[in-house]
């Protein structure tokens, strides 16, 4: 086997050592997919393996976005995007991005729509009405 960069062969013979399916690599030029492929492997470049596991893995990933953000004072989810975005995840940065701006915009329609319900049900207070309000309040009273 011919490698563009034989400085690279153990990389290769580590991982299939490994079995792995994945190389992960901002040097995908110097990792043929036809190379990789006789091998069950496959080469992605940091940005698209992290894409590929946004795709596969959202809630997972948004997860992950979450714990970091919580974990590093001061940061909020647009400045991790953005360190994302500076060491070339540019694909994940955007799709994180969208994952978190529809969940926002989801969030707002079920609160739109629990408040809906609400008004109804204080525009029209009847006896069933409050006895629901009060069920509710007991059930979450003893969930604490």
């Amino acid at each position: 086997m011919v490698f563009p960069d034989e400085d690279d062969r153990h990389v290769f013979a580590a991982a299939i050592a490994a079995e792995a399916g994945i190389i992960c690599t901002s040097n995908t030029k110097d990792f043929p997919a036809s190379i990789a492929s006789e091998f069950g492997m496959k080469v992605m470049s940091p940005d698209g393996l992290l894409s590929w596991l946004t795709n596969d893995n959202s809630d997972s990933m948004l997860d992950v976005h979450n714990t970091v953000v919580t974990a590093y004072r001061g940061s909020s989810g647009l400045d991790t995007l953005e360190a994302l975005r500076r060491a070339g995840a540019t694909n994940t940065a955007d799709l994180l991005y969208e994952l978190k701006k529809k969940l926002s915009a989801n969030a707002i329609l079920q609160a739109q729509q629990a408040f809906s319900g609400v008004a109804q049900q204080l525009d029209n207070p009847n006896e069933e009405n409050i006895q629901t309000w009060v069920d509710e309040a007991r059930s979450k009273d003893e969930a604490q």
